[in-house]
């Protein structure tokens, strides 16, 4: 059985984009074919600042982007370290016990709202072999938590395969390249960021069991076309079989099936624009663990054992439209729209697992933007959007920045939504909000420092719900474009009594926080 983290802020998620074999077909390009506004866009996922990288000892590996013969078998091994350790400085409750006094420490920190690290150990693992032509890939994860977190029935806090599946891409036929890919895996899209999820995640992404079809179409040395269709599914486990949540994303006596499709073009390597639409269906086999009605629950009496036929299926439409502008030297603006329909979503699981924050399928969508009590019944609008910018890159135009100086990093991002229709007249005509910046200082190629802080506003039935953070930190790592690194943090929070509403176990405002990354 294949286990993928249940949140996508995990530093060990990885979203496949191309194989080896489109990004150095496109690395084999001339470096000015690689700029904003030449005539041939860039491969897929490919940085036209990728560092420079020396052929292994021996050479026995192609420089970074080199090509390589297709009938060549290769074995990559790549993988990460990361540790976080995080201590809340709490607050004494309201009506405290006798005797209780002095300041209580909380590790993991009580918290609410978005933050910069999660605490935690891990190891991740990502093994590809192949060619040119066929591909596998293995991710293995191993999250290391403390005992509170784990057990019989928690088993997915430990270690656990994030992704297994087969990548094959063809040879060309004239303009058009496809690649196919089969397995266990996840895929985002919609994601407003310069370089993957930016800084609020993507408005789509899937997961689970299944297949995904891409292609690329060159029209011109300005003009490409890609498209991809895929299908997915996230099966149920029986009713009888204790340990439902192995996996982190499977349910006991639920399935869901995912249906989506996507269009988009790439102008000049300047200008580009993708189209998504996405549809989960879920089916809820339940006969024996049907849900509790507030009646049963009162009465503490077991429910009653849910009929087949009467099952309750449901459905989730999601539709996107993003676009991207790079307007070199002047940074990168990204805006993406999206709009969710939902039919008795209740029964929705996991096969969609990102809308607007971690959503767990249908179910946390409805239960955070569109109401607990909507029947699983309404529809969602949102928009994101994020501008990125390199000061040092602005200020050495016309002239290559390459990384290797001090820079300035800007990150502006944000979220909007709406609910159009809902079920649940506490949420009619409610609304949210996320707003966020990053900002790091690269000073010297070992030492940079960085601020970050967030802001949430939610809608509840008990009035609006708020918690912002501001966190600045210490960064040392080895060289200028090293991702390794060991940082120092301290975070400020604040709340409103909606979302620091426990007098008796209130939420941490002060936290410190210490970690690094190590890739190899």
């Amino acid at each position: 059985m294949l286990g993928l983290p249940p949140r996508a802020g995990l530093a060990a998620l990885i979203i496949t984009l191309a194989s080896p074999a489109l990004l150095a077909q496109e690395a084999n390009e001339t470096a000015h074919r690689m700029l904003p506004g030449a005539e041939r866009p860039k491969g897929l996922g490919l940085s036209p600042e990728a560092p420079p990288a020396p052929p292994a000892p021996g050479g026995r590996a192609p420089s970074f982007g080199a090509p390589t013969d297709d009938n060549d078998w290769q074995l990559q091994i790549k993988g990460r370290f990361s540790g976080w350790e995080a201590v809340g400085i709490g607050r004494p409750p309201e009506n405290p016990p006798e005797g209780y006094e002095g300041t209580p420490l909380h590790v993991p920190a009580i918290v609410q709202g978005k933050q910069p690290f999660w605490a935690g150990a891990g190891f991740s693992l990502f093994t590809t072999y192949g060619n040119a032509v066929v591909q596998g890939t293995v991710n293995y994860y191993a999250r290391i938590s403390g005992q509170e977190r784990e057990g019989f029935y928690n088993p997915n806090n430990g270690p656990s395969f994030g992704a297994a599946y087969l990548t094959v891409t063809p040879e060309p036929v004239g303009n058009l390249r496809v690649q196919w890919k089969v397995g266990a895996f996840t895929e985002a899209y919609g994601g407003p960021g310069q370089w993957g999820w930016g800084v609020y995640g993507p408005l789509l992404a899937v997961r689970g069991y299944g297949e995904t079809l891409r292609g690329e179409y060159t029209v011109s040395n300005d003009l490409r076309l890609t498209f991809a269709h895929g299908l997915i599914s996230a099966p149920r486990f029986e009713e009888n079989f204790a340990r439902g949540q192995y996996t982190g994303w499977t349910e006991v006596g639920r399935s869901t099936f995912v249906n989506h499709g996507h269009a988009g073009f790439s102008y000049k390597n300047v200008f580009t624009m993708n189209a998504h639409a996405a549809t989960a269906v879920g089916t809820d086999e339940r006969e024996w663990l049907g849900i509790v009605t507030p009646e049963e629950a009162s009465q503490n009496t077991p429910p009653e054992p849910t009929e087949p036929e009467l099952a309750d299926d449901g459905r989730m439409d999601v539709y996107i439209v993003d676009g991207r502008y790079l307007a070199d030297p002047y940074g990168q603006v990204g805006l993406a729209a999206a709009f969710w329909n939902f039919n008795d979503a209740f029964a929705v699981h996991d096969g969609i697992w990102w809308g607007i924050d971690w959503t767990q399928g249908g179910r946390e969508m409805l239960n955070k933007f569109v109401g607990p009590a909507s029947d699983g019944d309404g529809q969602l609008f949102a928009l994101s959007a994020e501008y990125n910018l390199s000061v040092a890159r602005l200020l050495w135009h016309p002239r290559t920045f390459d990384g290797r100086s001090p820079d300035l990093r800007i990150t502006v991002a944000g979220m909007r939504w709406w609910v159009v229709d809902t079920g649940d007249p506490a949420f009619t005509n409610s609304s949210g909000f996320t707003a966020g910046t990053e900002l790091e200082y690269q000073m010297t190629s070992w030492f940079s420092t960085r601020l970050r802080a967030y802001t949430e506003k939610r809608h509840t039935a008990l009035g609006p719900w708020y918690a912002s953070s501001v966190s600045p930190s210490l960064s040392f790592r080895q060289h200028w474009s090293s991702s390794d690194r060991i940082e120092l943090w301290f975070s400020r929070h604040f709340y409103n009594s909606q979302a620091d509403s426990n007098t008796a176990r209130p939420l941490d405002k002060y936290i410190v926080a210490v970690g690094g990354t190590l890739e190899f």
